[in-house]
């Protein structure tokens, strides 16, 4: 019911841009205490700002129309994937991260880390949106074309682009991941905007739900062992760690760890 609550606000939050607590409370039918202990959570999680009486969204429309779907599905699961991502970044270093909905909720932690500076470089106009307003933050947004549906660029000039720069990691959101047939994406032009990003990164990291193995989609990213690691949330199946330690495939998972090491005891 917590987390059902958490999702409602933001879903309010996200179509109306401002709640208050007594509104919240009538529409959830829960004591304004309760609404109020959420909104606090929620802002320090940054994904909400508190003001008297309620709170107000993030950022203009951070969320937008066919974004909005994939940001709030999961949403606890992808914030665990985005903490984890997050923990992984040393301060000052350079990262490029894709356009996809976990990334943004990593953009929420690192609009909060102001202990650690950072140049960010993204194809994605809802992520770059986020860090506009972040001293701490050096922006970097990737040109090319417009994808509408997913506010990210692509195309012939984003991919030149990707070719100039160099980064310490990459983090790349995906659609399926199968340890036989690889990583793979709905589509190729945004395939080849996550490829060079991993190619332009000393360190590349997948970030991606439990529900996204054993799926696989048209356009092949890259083989599973390829990438530095994948991120996933506690709710893997244990036998998909197992297969991963078997092909020595590294799986990060909070408090706890699965990769090609593992096997040698």
């Amino acid at each position: 019911m917590d987390r059902t609550r958490k999702r409602r606000i933001l879903e309010k939050l996200d179509e109306d841009g401002f709640i208050t607590v007594s509104g919240i409370s009538g529409l959830l039918g829960c004591a304004p205490v309760t609404v109020r202990r959420e909104l606090e959570e929620l802002e320090k999680q940054g994904l909400l700002k508190r003001v008297h009486g309620g709170a107000v969204r993030t950022g203009s429309n951070f969320v937008h129309n066919n974004v909005k779907e994939a940001f709030y599905q999961r949403i606890y699961d992808k914030m665990e994937i985005a903490k984890m991502a997050y923990d992984t970044i040393a301060a000052g270093e350079t990262i490029l991260v894709d356009d996809a909905s976990t990334c943004l909720h990593l953009g929420s932690l690192i609009v909060n880390g102001r202990e650690k500076p950072l140049h960010v470089i993204t194809n994605s106009i809802l992520l770059a949106e986020r860090l506009l307003d972040c001293p701490h933050v050096d922006l970097t947004v990737i040109g090319g074309s417009v994808a509408k549906n997913l506010a990210a660029t692509e195309g012939d000039a984003a991919w030149k682009q990707l070719e100039e720069v160099s980064a310490d990691r990459a983090f790349i959101g995906v659609n399926g991941i199968d340890f036989e047939r690889g990583i793979s994406l709905t589509g190729y032009p945004q395939q080849k905007v996550k490829s060079l990003m991993m190619a332009r990164s000393r360190s590349a990291y997948i970030l991606a739900d439990s529900g996204k193995f054993g799926k696989y989609y048209m356009s092949l990213l890259c083989p599973a062992d390829e990438p530095t690691g994948i991120i996933t949330d506690q709710n893997v199946d244990p036998r998909v760690l197992a297969k991963a330690r078997e092909k020595g495939i590294t799986i990060l998972v909070k408090d706890r760890k699965r990769s090609k090491s593992d096997e040698n005891g």
